[in-house]
């Protein structure tokens, strides 16, 4: 994905959720899908209703932004397709680099 290789050393990190479980969709399955798609990120499986609901989850596929030190949502929808979503990027991480803050470590909820 050329999002990630362009804002990946400044702390983007992409993770799916598979609502796939509460549809009785058994994980292998699931998984099979994720390598012909050669997904190279996360997917969470377990737990995956109640994080969708927490972040107000109601269609898929749903893109959200969120801020991985506050878990503040900082875009979704619309903001993050197609050329809207390199923009969009750029725009949070420069006022990343310019308030000092710096990239998530991975250690944050």
């Amino acid at each position: 994905m050329a999002a990630y290789e362009r804002f990946g050393d400044d702390g983007l990190e992409i993770v799916g959720i598979s609502l796939d479980a509460g549809r009785g969709v058994d994980r292998r399955r699931v998984q099979r899908f994720l390598d012909r798609a050669a997904a190279r990120w996360p997917v969470i499986y377990d737990d995956a209703e109640r994080i969708a609901a927490a972040f107000g989850v109601d269609a898929l596929p749903t893109a959200l932004l969120i801020d991985g030190t506050s878990g503040a949502v900082l875009a979704r929808g619309h903001e993050l397709r197609g050329t809207r979503l390199a923009t969009t990027l750029e725009r949070f991480f420069a006022t990343r680099r310019t308030s000092g803050a710096q990239p998530p470590t991975g250690t944050e909820p």
